[in-house]
């Protein structure tokens, strides 16, 4: 329970420290009474004094948010086991929520499923090395399609941001002292790369045909003699009255 609802606070807001989470955790259970994350949805800004305006409104708003979209998809499922005839059309407007709902926003970074080197070169503030890098993008890719297969960019964009916020030194583009454009350009082309090479060969595995074990192969060419007055020196089967004395003649001419 404490774990969820850290997760909710760390993923709206991913740029705080530990620490900062551990202690708005505590004071939510201890002061405020939260038993849950689904309880989240009912606290207020006068909770979360020790937090700043803008902070205080990104939480309300991403946790009233999720809770909305929740009851929208138990509706759903309750009306499917009734066999309602208003069912279908409310799984299409849930989709469609859901579709467009900033999920990105409140996507909790799957950090435990990285390799322990991988996480100990974060926590030193090192950079990983091009392996163990490749591998956190495969798992964080793997983990993205269980949501949609197709992520648009400003979902990876945000997911980006919220890795490099987390651990600059280790992931933001850097030339010395001045960051390179937005300081996550780099680690968003990567994840874009593996979402489209994942895609593509899902794809090419579906369309490209199988073919049976006992299909039977295609006749081979007769190889011709000769041609236009042109010898072949190496034919598959003389011709009538010919032998291997006669060619080797008429090779030597």
């Amino acid at each position: 329970m404490i774990d969820d609802i850290k997760s909710a606070i760390r993923g709206i807001l991913s740029n705080i420290s530990e620490d900062e989470v551990s202690s708005i955790t505590a004071h939510l259970c201890d002061e405020v009474g939260v038993e849950g994350p689904d309880d989240l949805a009912f606290v207020e800004s006068n909770d979360l004094s020790m937090l700043k305006s803008i902070q205080i409104r990104k939480l309300i708003h991403g946790w009233k948010k999720k809770a909305h979209l929740m009851s929208q998809l138990k509706i759903v499922q309750s009306l499917q086991v009734l066999r309602h005839p208003a069912a279908e059309h409310s799984l299409r407007r849930v989709a469609c929520v859901s579709q467009h709902a900033d999920w990105s926003r409140g996507y909790t970074i799957p950090w435990t499923k990285f390799s322990k080197p991988m996480m100990k070169s974060l926590e030193n503030q090192e950079r990983p090395k091009p392996s163990q890098r490749r591998e956190m993008i495969r798992i964080l890719v793997d983990d993205l399609q269980k949501i949609t297969r197709k992520p648009s960019k400003s979902q990876l964009s945000h997911i980006a941001e919220k890795i490099v916020l987390r651990y600059p030194k280790s992931f933001k583009d850097v030339i010395g002292s001045l960051t390179i454009g937005t300081g996550y350009d780099s680690l968003l082309k990567n994840i874009q790369q593996r979402v489209y090479n994942q895609n593509w060969r899902d794809y090419d595995s579906a369309k490209r045909p199988v073919e049976p074990e006992n299909a039977a192969q295609p006749p081979t060419k007769k190889k011709k003699t000769d041609q236009y007055g042109c010898i072949n020196f190496s034919p598959q089967e003389l011709p009538t009255g010919q032998t291997v004395e006669m060619l080797a003649k008429r090779r030597a001419r």
